[in-house]
């Protein structure tokens, strides 16, 4: 799980998976931002761009990220999966989980069973799920770690974020969770072969 800081910072290397507005706490647009500074109240016509409000408690924390497939998100309800061009620029090689609940049961396992100083040093778990994807034109609220804007929707992101005591980080802040071996419930593909062999049905 790298940290926040590592999506922010690649961006310019790698655009497809880069986010330099990881951690934004609030985005505010300039009709609805109130500044003071002392007793000035700033006009919000003086206001250019949209306010931009990170807090620290944010910036700290591990990301594990994965593409979904969301029946929400499938077009026309063809059940036809589409890879966008960009998630071709992540590798050549994925890994399909077969079973989410046995999947997810593990990665808990893990935390809450295996891993003593994990959990006794858990300062705060601060979940998992969709990421959901806002137009950055004229949304103006709460982002948090689970919002985006929707230049990044080809990502179909869902993802895990933990904030892990800094004993279990390694040098570069990455925290690695050993969940064990997951050989039986997943499945090694080539990427430019995964709309072949993905059959979306429902029952």
């Amino acid at each position: 799980m790298n940290p926040l800081s590592y999506f922010k910072g690649i961006e310019e290397q790698d655009s497809s998976r880069g986010d330099k507005n990881e951690g934004l706490h609030r985005f505010i647009q300039p009709e609805f931002a109130n500044i003071k500074v002392d007793d000035h109240v700033v006009d919000n016509n003086d206001i250019t761009k949209p306010v931009e409000i990170r807090r620290n408690k944010e910036q700290g924390v591990n990301l594990f990220c994965m593409y979904s497939i969301d029946f929400k998100r499938l077009k026309n309800n063809e059940f036809k999966l589409k890879l966008k061009r960009e998630m071709h620029e992540f590798g050549d090689t994925g890994l399909i989980v077969l079973d989410c609940p046995e999947f997810f049961n593990r990665i808990n396992t893990a935390i809450f069973s295996k891993n003593k100083e994990l959990k006794n040093g858990m300062i705060e778990s601060l979940g998992d799920g969709l990421v959901e994807y806002v137009d950055k034109n004229n949304y103006s609220g709460r982002m948090g770690l689970f919002k985006k804007f929707k230049n990044y929707s080809y990502q179909n992101e869902f993802r895990i974020a933990l904030d892990v005591p800094e004993s279990l980080l390694d040098t570069n802040d990455v925290f690695k969770l050993n969940i064990g071996d997951i050989s039986d419930i997943t499945k090694i593909f080539k990427t430019n072969e995964f709309e072949d062999i993905m059959e979306i049905r429902t029952e």
